[in-house]
């Protein structure tokens, strides 16, 4: 689980960083988006305690909230995410 990650400036509208699930049956989309300023990365911390730089393999540009991954590539991004948010 991610416990902070560096939110794209023209979408901070509060202190979190969120992704929006639609509905059950649509798919996950972007609600903040992370920023991508440090070299086409962010910086992410984790509850165990580690950090990572992570390098993002599509420029974050952001459109609106909610917005649906760019192409395959962003979907990737938000994929790998994913796989660091809490599941019930």
């Amino acid at each position: 689980m991610f416990t902070f990650v560096d939110v794209e400036e023209r979408c901070i509208d509060s202190g979190d960083f969120s992704l929006w699930f639609p509905s059950v049956t649509a798919p996950l989309n972007w609600y903040h988006l992370p920023a991508d300023r440090h070299r086409l990365g962010a910086n992410i911390r984790y509850a165990d305690g580690h950090a990572a730089d992570q390098r993002w393999k599509w420029l974050k540009v952001f459109r609106q909230y909610g917005q649906e991954p760019a192409n395959r590539v962003d979907q990737a991004d938000l994929d790998f995410l994913l796989e660091g948010a809490p599941r019930k």
